[in-house]
């Protein structure tokens, strides 16, 4: 388990991200600026926010924001949004996408807030990247209030084959940090309990579209078709339907959870 790494070990897991962050932050700027991306980025946002109210009132952390996709969307919904990255790379495009937003350097381990501070918390593909996630989740549950929600959609290691792909991927690409760990679904439930949150749905997500529109800076296909955008927007509406077939929705790519600090 993660939470059984040694101080030393997790200090130099969070120096490998930061600065693997800086040597794709340019890449980023394809993964997230390419139109048929876009489309996907979109859709991988609205359904991790379907999973809260459609309104929310107070404050709203980004948990591990990175390069800052998810910030305009929140600030749709939210009346004060913040944003806490290890990356400084990453804050830098944040700051370009959401200006508004109160951005700031920060570990998930050691969150820089209050006690009960904030009313949502929303992780976006940020845990996996932490070496201790069980004092990641424990300092989300701190930083909320009572009645206070955690949304997160993490990568899912439920399917053999996805989770021998990306074992494989991990280890060949130079994109990735090999020490970072996808979630099993129930695996998730079990950390969100011993953080002391209320699990109240578990979802799935990402299939086609993920794959091919998601990461156009690892896997460029799309970006030699014609009709990128059509092609996304197919492959989206394909992705829903999938996670909701019985038997099928075990192989997605990610896992979404909501849970609240009672």
């Amino acid at each position: 388990m993660s939470g059984a790494l040694p101080p030393e070990a997790a200090a130099r897991h969070k120096e490998r991200e930061i600065e693997l962050h800086r040597w794709v932050a340019e890449g980023y700027r394809l993964r997230y600026g390419s139109p048929f991306s876009a489309t996907f980025q979109q859709a991988w946002n609205q359904a991790l926010l379907g999973l809260l109210p459609p309104r929310i009132a107070g404050r709203v952390l980004d948990n591990g924001c990175g390069a800052g996709i998810l910030l305009a969307d929140l600030s749709v919904r939210c009346d004060e949004v913040h944003g806490v990255d290890l990356s400084p790379d990453m804050l830098a495009q944040a700051r370009e996408r959401a200006p508004a937003a109160r951005l700031r350097a920060g570990d998930l381990e050691d969150l820089p807030f209050p006690d009960a501070h904030f009313d949502a918390v929303v992780c976006r593909g940020s845990l996996h990247h932490v070496p201790r996630r069980e004092k990641a989740l424990a300092e989300a549950f701190r930083v909320l209030r009572p009645g206070g929600l955690l949304a997160l959609s993490e990568p899912s290691d439920d399917f053999p084959p996805v989770r021998w792909a990306r074992a494989a991927l991990y280890r060949l690409s130079s994109r990735f940090d090999a020490h970072d760990r996808a979630f099993r679904g129930r695996e998730l439930r079990g950390l969100l309990s011993d953080a002391g949150f209320e699990t109240l749905a578990i979802r799935r997500f990402g299939f086609g579209a993920y794959l091919f529109c998601g990461f156009p800076d690892v896997l460029p296909v799309l970006l030699w078709l014609p009709g990128q955008r059509w092609i996304a927007r197919r492959l989206v509406s394909l992705d829903a339907a999938l996670a909701g077939v019985p038997g099928v929705r075990v192989a997605a790519f990610h896992v979404m959870a909501l849970a609240r600090k009672p």
